[in-house]
């Protein structure tokens, strides 16, 4: 049988590996194999478990907790929602049957995000489940649980934008000050909501003030409030040249359309080429901002597989040592977060690096290795995105002109 690249993560013999398979589905690692069976047989019960629409809710919910131990909630929620809208995914449905990556965690993860979606989009987002959940290279990390939300969410997004614009609504955030009784003891409570992006900066003002003044995080707060502290804070913001109305991108964040990515970029003060910093590599152990700012674009987060770790708060892991005449340039750097850099600096982890992807192979001290992919704007899923992201945009755009002429 000839291997085609579609069918490169499908086993033509059972127990025997695939070209392209996830570490979860590898067929030489017995606990795997286990875990890969009691997946199938569960998604095998919560199939036959699924609704046909004809029983009585209270009656489907009552044999659903009698079988599973579910609560009510999580009945709902991944029998009652989530194999229901399985159905509606039918390549992401074809991909489960195959290779039962996903166990009932996903999938009310997915019927948790995804209920928001409107139902003209679920053919969009199953391409894009799909994809996600096609292995290309042997032994590819998969997605932990934190992961996996943010992947499907930035699904959600990609394919519903008119989602994203809500998260900036006009009416003002909640704000709460609780101060104990005249006569009581104990500290004021404060809790106050932002939005993601008010989030970050409030985040990273708050760590740049505890690293000037080597003080916690509160006291950084106190000095923000109460010293009016200041700060010079720099992020950086991505954006494709070569694509029409292309979605902006900043680290701990994601991607950003619409009015948003118009304020951000309306501020922006010094703009960078970062072509030009591809091949640059610096005379020194630190690295240039340029060089760091394609690092982070290319690598999106931490590069060991299962660490969510935004890039700008990784430091730059030199793969081969700058005092052993490694170069401090994106062909020998990658981001790795203090935890893991220093388990690799104590000789826990190594990696090979292709530069040009971002892709690295973990060697394990078991012997076994790990692919990890990168996720930034400049890797070629981040590419992939942008180009995706920009598409719906303007497809939403040119449905709801046509909808405007129509009532006009």
């Amino acid at each position: 049988m000839t291997v085609t690249a579609e069918s490169r993560h499908i086993r033509t013999r059972p127990d025997v590996n695939p070209p392209a398979f996830f570490t979860r589905s590898d067929q030489t690692d017995p606990v795997a194999v286990m875990l890969e069976n009691a997946r199938k047989t569960t998604f095998m019960a919560l199939e036959h478990l699924t609704p046909n629409g004809r029983d009585p809710m209270r009656d489907v919910i009552k044999t659903i907790r009698k079988a599973t131990g579910y609560s009510e909630h999580r009945a709902k929620t991944v029998v009652i929602i989530g194999m229901r809208l399985m159905k509606r995914l039918p390549q992401t449905l074809a991909l489960q049957r195959a290779l039962y990556l996903l166990d009932d965690t996903h999938i009310a993860i997915l019927a948790s995000v995804l209920d928001a979606a409107d139902g003209d989009t679920y053919a969009a987002i199953d391409a894009q489940l799909a994809r996600m959940l096609t292995p290309t290279m042997p032994r590819q990390a998969f997605p932990d649980y934190t992961a996996f939300r943010r992947r499907v969410t930035r699904i959600l997004l990609d394919t519903n934008p008119q989602l994203a614009e809500q998260e900036n609504p006009a009416d003002p955030p909640d704000f709460e000050l609780d101060q104990p009784g005249q006569d009581e003891a104990g500290p004021v409570s404060l809790q106050a909501e932002f939005t993601k992006m008010e989030g970050l900066i409030l985040d990273e003002t708050l760590r740049k003030i505890a690293a000037q003044y080597a003080c916690t995080r509160q006291e950084a707060f106190h000095k923000l409030i109460f010293d009016q502290v200041t700060v010079q804070l720099t992020l950086n913001i991505y954006q494709a040249e070569d694509i029409p109305d292309a979605p902006a991108w900043i680290s701990g964040i994601g991607w950003i359309t619409g009015e948003l990515r118009e304020e951000l970029l309306a501020k922006v003060t010094k703009t960078r080429d970062l072509a030009d910093y591809k091949d640059k590599a610096a005379g020194s152990y630190a690295p240039s901002e340029g060089i760091k700012a394609y690092v982070e674009g290319r690598d999106g987060g931490c590069g060991v597989p299962g660490c969510n770790v935004p890039a700008h708060r990784c430091q730059k892991d030199h793969r081969v040592e700058y005092a052993e005449g490694g170069e401090t340039s994106s062909k020998n750097l990658l981001d790795v977060c203090s935890y893991d850099h220093n388990h690799k600096t104590n000789g826990g982890l190594h990696y090979i690096l292709d530069p040009e992807t971002g892709t690295t192979i973990w060697l394990h001290t078991d012997g076994t290795f790990e692919v990890s992919l990168a996720t930034g704007p400049l890797s070629p899923q981040g590419k992939w995105e942008a180009q995706t992201v920009a598409d719906y945009t303007r497809e939403r755009q040119r449905r709801a002109k046509h909808r405007r002429k129509k009532e006009d």
